[in-house]
């Protein structure tokens, strides 16, 4: 009897051994084939139909917003229901990097409109750091200022909602993917694009990456490298100037 179940369980074992070289098997030809039908459309000049698994990691979409998009982004606000509030809440989001919760915990004490500063509290451990405000800035910070001592809140933060509570992170995400659609931006906005989009622009701008790293606060360096690494003014001086002819 023992012998008999020994011999059950090696048979058992064997065919699942066998199924798992099959499987094995199977996706090599299947590899084969999709390599074989790339190689033969290129050779006749047709586009392959199928794509190799590996391609489709490379190719990604533009997962940022660009400055255009941020300003189509900032004038979709006009006229709505907290157009005053939404617009600097927009426009400090990407001005400064902030991710959605350190925007929504604001504090009026974080903006000194005397000393043209805005203090900015990183969460994720990141570094805190004070960035300048420019003069647009203070102009939305000015005008939501006077909206909101109209609405007499309790509490002392910046941003706040119609019930007079710190405004909430699903109501953010809510307004910038609205507003976003109403701008009929390329892509489905929400808020963190606006914190890449900021790296981004500065890097366009020239920055380099330790200074980025700084002002968005990133504890790991790895994390700035994004942005500089796709800015195509790297590459300027790579060909000289074509010769007038």
């Amino acid at each position: 009897m023992k012998g008999r179940l020994e011999r059950s369980s090696n048979a058992e074992k064997n065919r699942a051994e066998d199924d798992r070289n099959s499987s094995k098997t199977k996706d090599k030809m299947n590899h084969f084939v999709q390599c074989s039908v790339i190689l033969f459309t290129i050779r006749r000049g047709i586009a392959p139909f199928v794509l190799h698994r590996r391609l489709d990691k490379m190719i990604e979409p533009r997962k940022h917003l660009t400055q255009i998009d941020v300003d189509r982004l900032i004038a979709a606000t006009k006229e709505s229901r907290h157009e005053m509030r939404d617009r600097c809440l927009l426009l400090l989001m990407f001005r400064h990097g902030l991710r959605v919760s350190e925007a929504c915990g604001m504090t009026l004490s974080q903006v000194d409109i005397e000393s043209r500063v805005l203090h900015v509290f990183r969460l994720k451990k990141g570094l805190s750091t004070t960035h300048p405000l420019r003069t647009d800035e203070l102009r939305y910070i000015k005008a939501w200022l006077r909206v909101r001592a109209q609405m007499k809140p309790e509490n002392d933060a910046f941003f706040i909602s119609e019930r007079l509570n710190p405004l909430n992170r699903r109501t953010a995400w809510d307004a910038i993917r609205r507003y976003g659609e109403k701008a009929h931006l390329p892509l489905a906005a929400h808020p963190h694009m606006l914190r890449h989009a900021c790296g981004y622009e500065l890097a366009n701008q020239g920055a380099d990456t330790r200074l980025i790293q700084d002002y968005l606060g990133h504890k790991n360096i790895q994390h700035t490298v994004q942005y500089t690494a796709a800015n195509p003014a790297r590459f300027e001086r790579l060909w000289p100037a074509a010769p007038r002819r």
